[in-house]
């Protein structure tokens, strides 16, 4: 709830599930919707027991082809060349068992 003026008490519980990984951080983020807009974010997971090979982003008729263990930078061009998508930032996060992709729509996002 809101705590003060200028700052806001968060709390949470632990999810009754963690996907079989421990959850060792929290990422609590904040802006003025009204003058920048929301930004989508997804996140991919992917096993590390996956070598090699590639998976298929489609956004409706059109595809993008990923190779299994792209950089960040090479995974955004993959999603930005999927038509309307806009700007995309992507980070990649390995974990002992799991790589995971967070990425955030910049543009073409709902407001």
């Amino acid at each position: 709830g809101v705590s003060g003026w200028s700052s806001l008490q968060v709390n949470w519980s632990n999810p009754i599930d963690d996907g079989g990984s421990a959850i060792t951080k929290y990422a609590v983020e904040s802006w003025d919707a009204s003058e920048y807009g929301v930004t989508e974010k997804q996140q991919l997971i992917l096993k590390n027991t996956i070598n090699g090979g590639t998976f298929v982003l489609t956004m409706n008729s059109h595809s993008a082809e990923v190779p299994v263990g792209s950089t960040a930078a090479d995974f955004e061009k993959f999603i930005e060349s999927l038509p309307n998508v806009g700007d995309v930032q992507v980070a990649k996060t390995i974990e002992p068992e799991v790589t995971i992709y967070d990425i955030e729509f910049m543009t073409n996002t709902a407001t």
